[in-house]
């Protein structure tokens, strides 16, 4: 929806943040096109650029306040129940002036505070709430972590921005994070939640609150996955029928809620079950709905294949954009450079297209399909480490595990990620005290941990940066609360087990979706597949001109997933550490310029 932006100060220090300040809302202008505005006050400014969705007149633009002009909101994402939040307000005698989630938030946050506040509503967001008067500023992000909230406080200054780029602009001197960088190269592109890759700027993780006053941050968790255990088995003894047909209403019902919108909205479509389902949901209550498919010729199967016949069944034209491997390795760069972040998977440059085009066609806001796969045992990883449980209770999923096998692994600096993920493990088990059956217990963890820890720290980042570059909101139906609650306590028995179509993964998925459609998209999970593999060809580059080598030296050949990312941080360190243009020419040899038509 937006970028918010806040930045305060020790008024009793020199400080010269005027250039810096107006420049932050051009680093993030991308997040919202339609309105920027930046508040100066003693010691303090707060930003917003404005991407109108709800409202989209000029009196529910941010930062938003009222007449006292004593609080502040600077606020990004969707509030789904804001107009069941907003009777109940004016049921209270409360005067709004707007028909925005904005104001409602703003008057919640005014009149109940933030603990009540977070209790009531619904959606994923990440706000600022400034009291000029105490000088005190409130914050708090998502349930999940679908909208981004960093953090920097050093040298007297406190600033919070919805991207990194604008905080290490603050910064005398840009450093990136060694340990998040070294994290990133031995995991599935994840680091640790509260950490961005760079020193002294941080993440505040998801289902978190943040206070800061006299000087301090206070941090404090209000949400957690685990929390959405139901703390009984009557699940265990429900059938599958009964649980289908519960599915279908929760998944109507999340669908609904997002589809609240004043401007155009769209979907993207993969040719999966997901968005198929999610489609359909969509188009009953919006027929005019677009959608949006891309194909990366020669390895994607099911978008060319199945998206057609989707699209014949509900008599739609579905909008295709089609990759050129030529063009990935300067959208990746471009990607990185943007962003100031490497790229979590190679997703990225393909589907950040797909929301250009959506949004050059007036959709500004899309549906996906982020978060079944994790609730759901959507992995064929998911079937592999749970066939083979063997009462290792706190052996990790590899989607949140590091690869001690990666040349690049240093169990001295890394033992406290692998730690707070055993504790997180914990933390769930106590939970499941209840469930006595041994593999069930150990399914369940491993899924609870897989949405409340992956999603925050790959899926979803990713999926906003490559929305929101190209000023496109993304919402994802699977992260309603109510739904995924449904999900998570499901039996094992009904989320993998096999299929007639003899595949295993969200068995209650494709079995909702042979209801509705037949058995024709019921394929092997294919995920959204790109180029990435092909820019990762080890003859392309020339290893000893990369700068990061000397701090993540090659000790033995680097292909694959791994060098993806060992690219990326290269990217990473020459675009914005050392601000390089035009260096591609540098580390590539020969063939790598040739076969990429540089």
């Amino acid at each position: 929806m937006c970028g918010i932006f806040c930045c305060l100060w020790n008024t009793t220090k020199k400080h010269n943040f005027t250039n810096q300040l107006n420049n932050s809302l051009k680093y993030i202008k991308h997040r919202g096109p339609d309105n920027q505005k930046l508040i100066n006050g003693n010691g303090w400014a707060l930003g917003h650029t404005r991407l109108s969705i709800i409202d989209t007149s000029k009196r529910a633009h941010q930062p938003f306040t009222d007449k006292e002009k004593r609080y502040y909101l600077s606020f990004n994402g969707e509030i789904y129940n804001y107009l069941e939040l907003r009777k109940q307000l004016v049921d209270e005698g409360f005067n709004l002036n707007t028909s925005s989630d904005t104001e409602v938030l703003f008057y919640l946050l005014k009149f109940k505070g933030i603990d009540k506040t977070l209790k009531l509503i619904r959606g994923m967001f990440s706000f600022i709430f400034y009291d000029k008067v105490k000088s005190t500023l409130h914050g708090a992000r998502d349930h999940f972590g679908q909208k981004p909230f960093h953090y920097t406080l050093k040298d007297n200054f406190f600033a919070v921005c919805s991207e990194v780029k604008p905080l290490i602009k603050l910064h005398s001197k840009i450093e990136l994070d060694l340990m998040s960088c070294r994290t990133y190269l031995c995991s599935n592109g994840i680091i640790e939640k509260d950490r961005t890759f760079f020193k002294d700027t941080f993440t505040l993780p998801a289902g978190h609150m943040i206070k800061f006053e006299k000087g301090k941050v206070k941090i404090k968790k209000y949400f957690d996955v685990i929390d959405l255990h139901d703390n009984n088995d009557h699940q265990l003894k429900s059938s599958i029928s009964s649980n289908i047909e519960k599915l279908n209403h929760f998944l109507e019902k999340a669908v609904k809620n997002h589809m609240l919108s004043d401007v155009p909205i769209g979907i993207l479509l993969s040719g999966g079950i997901d968005s198929t389902l999610i489609y359909k949901y969509a188009l009953k209550l919006n027929p005019s709905l677009s959608a949006y498919t891309k194909i990366s010729p020669g390895i994607e199967e099911i978008p060319e294949e199945i998206v057609p016949k989707i699209g014949k069944i509900f008599s739609k034209e579905i909008n295709f954009n089609y990759e050129k491997k030529e063009n990935y390795l300067l959208e990746t760069l471009k990607f990185v450079k943007h962003t100031a972040t490497p790229s979590r998977w190679g997703g990225g440059p393909a589907m950040s297209r797909l929301c250009k085009e959506a949004y050059s066609q007036g959709v500004k806001v899309l549906l996906g399909g982020d978060g079944v796969d994790e609730a759901c045992a959507g992995y064929n990883s998911h079937k592999t480490l749970i066939d083979n449980f063997d009462n290792d209770f706190f052996k990790l999923h590899s989607l949140v595990d590091l690869d001690q096998s990666s040349q690049f692994f240093q169990l001295s600096e890394m033992e406290s990620f692998l730690e707070n993920r055993k504790n997180e493990r914990k933390r769930i088990y106590d939970a499941l005290v209840e469930i006595r059956n041994k593999k069930e217990k150990f399914s369940r963890a491993i899924l609870f941990q897989d949405v409340g820890t992956f999603l925050q720290t790959c899926n979803l980042p990713h999926s906003d940066a490559y929305s929101m570059m190209v000023s496109t909101e993304l919402r994802n139906p699977f992260l309603d609360i109510n739904l995924m609650k449904f999900i998570l306590n499901l039996p094992i028995k009904h989320r993998l087990k096999r299929h007639n179509s003899g595949h295993f993964n969200k068995f209650i998925f494709r079995k909702l979706s042979e209801k509705f459609f037949g058995n024709f998209i019921n394929l092997p999970k294919e995920g959204t597949r790109n180029f990435s593999m092909y820019i990762s060809n080890p003859s392309f580059w020339n290893f000893e001109k990369f700068s990061i080598r000397d701090e993540f030296k090659l000790n033995n050949s680097i292909e694959g997933k791994s060098l993806f990312k060992y690219l990326n941080l290269e990217f990473l360190y020459r675009t914005v550490i050392n601000n390089e243009e035009d260096f591609l020419f540098q580390i590539m040899t020969k063939k790598g310029v040739e076969c990429n038509y540089l």
